[in-house]
């Protein structure tokens, strides 16, 4: 929250809420075409997408829901695995009768994005993925060995209270996650989802995430899928995507020089080119 105790969360297109699975999901509707849905990434919200209105208002109807614990969108009663997660979107694509729909996801989103398309994959025209999570193999060691510290629960007991103290967060971040310069308002944004994220629900997503694989299943693929990565990005392991996308038969990689996760003003601009140039294409 701001100062003022006023939300700063950037306002997108429409707020619908709907039920699935017996609670109230919060989802935003944004721009014109054919549909894309999107899946946020972790301890985020459908907010996250507020710097990909530009590549896509044009081009398609944004769906964007909050994930079970995160947003407004209450947690699952059971645990929050990658399965869990998909199997809810699943839900709420019927719930919302999307039948075909193109499909995108951010960092462990990303992840959550391609367990729904192994599932259904007739529902799923083409992948548009930034920073995927999409086996422990693409992890750097680095982030896996922070992860692993972080997920001890001892460690996870004291982290997640600090984790409210936005000094604290935001110095943790720049040196073991995002890197320098990132923007201002997106790490505003960033540290408000943080705040109101439910805490076991983002310890058994991440958790999850990092033990899955779904190497074998990309190389299967046959629509087509973009990969947005920051060059200097220290959760992914930049050779071990190349060797993947040179595998597969439909990927696209876009590797962004001068830039690491967190988002900074030429990861934006380079990404809009990146998403709106595929998008624009016919898929196959």
């Amino acid at each position: 929250m701001s100062s003022a105790g006023r939300s700063v969360l950037p306002e997108m297109g429409t707020t619908h809420y709907v039920e699935v699975g017996g609670r109230r999901v919060r989802y935003l509707e944004c721009g014109d075409g054919e549909p894309i849905l999107l899946v946020h990434g972790w301890i985020g919200s459908a907010e996250n997408f507020h710097k990909w209105l530009p590549a896509l208002e044009g081009r398609r109807r944004m769906i964007i829901p909050d994930l079970p614990g995160f947003g407004e969108t209450a947690p699952l009663t059971g645990n929050h695995s990658i399965a869990a997660l998909a199997a809810f979107l699943e839900e709420f694509a019927s719930t919302i009768h999307l039948d075909l729909f193109d499909l995108g996801g951010l960092c462990l989103g990303a992840t959550v994005a391609l367990e729904l398309a192994r599932r259904d994959p007739q529902r799923v025209r083409q992948l548009v993925l930034h920073t995927p999570i999409y086996s422990r193999r693409a992890v750097s060691r680095s982030f896996r060995l922070q992860a692993a510290v972080f997920m001890n629960p001892l460690v996870y007991g004291i982290a997640a209270p600090v984790a409210s103290n936005r000094r604290i967060s935001d110095i943790y971040k720049r040196y073991f996650v995002e890197g320098a310069e990132v923007d201002a308002y997106d790490a505003t944004i960033n540290f408000e989802n943080q705040v109101r994220a439910n805490k076991r629900a983002a310890r058994e997503w991440l958790r999850d995430a990092l033990v899955q694989d779904y190497e074998e299943w990309l190389k299967s693929w046959e629509q087509p899928v973009l990969m947005v990565v920051a060059a200097d990005d220290w959760i992914l392991d930049h050779a071990a995507m190349q060797r993947l996308t040179e595998a597969m038969q439909t990927a696209e990689v876009v590797l962004v020089p001068d830039a690491g996760h967190g988002w900074t003003d030429a990861l934006v601009k380079a990404q809009a080119a990146a998403i709106s140039g595929f998008l624009a294409r016919e898929p196959i």
